[in-house]
């Protein structure tokens, strides 16, 4: 991942359509989070994003015992403030396809200012060299298999490539509020693409 090596998966990405057309689409559906400082910020006054105000959500049966602000009490802020959740990397010490989806998941935080140490990592098939390699990068690799319900309490960008449904259910269902799910923001896989596998009417014999 040297950023001098000619042939580095983001050398590759910086000068492939790919990553132009993917990140205009990633900026295109931050949308207002990425207005200048000096204009009207994308966040209401429970840091919850303007886009989704209108959003009326069915009650999950998760408990909503926890609490929806920060614990902090920080106010919401840029993109810098966002943190960065990856599940299903895979092996990338092996793996072509995997390095790559690694050098994009980089250079998205590097264009976005989020700063790596808030980026969080997991893969049950990490081995201990790639989660030293991990380190070494200045992202923080998780220990603990979380199975996607993680409860956000700030925007968090999730880069879920080919992660599978139940993975997507689970991260859902955990933010399943006004309050919450307006701060998950999901690279990944096609929602619509899933409606149309999981739920195609069985052919009839």
């Amino acid at each position: 991942f040297h950023r001098n090596s000619r042939f580095s998966p983001r050398t590759e990405l910086l000068g492939s359509e790919f990553w132009d057309s993917s990140f205009s689409a990633i900026l295109e559906t931050l949308g207002n989070c990425l207005l200048p400082e000096k204009e009207t910020p994308a966040f209401g006054p429970e840091g919850t994003l303007r886009a989704f105000k209108n959003l009326h959500l069915e009650s999950s049966h998760q408990p909503t015992t926890d609490a929806i602000s920060h614990p902090g009490g920080e106010p919401p802020c840029r993109t810098a403030c966002f943190q960065c959740v990856c599940y299903g990397l895979g092996n990338f010490s092996s793996c072509v396809a995997s390095r790559y989806q690694l050098a994009f998941l980089l250079l998205l935080l590097e264009k976005l200012q989020i700063p790596r140490r808030q980026c969080y990592i997991f893969d049950p098939l990490f081995s201990d060299l790639e989660t030293a390699v991990l380190n070494d990068l200045g992202v923080t690799p998780l220990f603990e298999n979380e199975e996607g319900k993680r409860h956000v309490f700030k925007p968090t960008i999730f880069y879920m490539i080919h992660c599978g449904k139940a993975l997507y259910n689970n991260l859902l269902w955990r933010n399943w509020s006004t309050e919450t799910l307006s701060k998950v923001i999901i690279i990944g896989n096609s929602f619509k693409g899933i409606e149309e596998r999981y739920l195609a009417p069985t052919p009839t014999l």
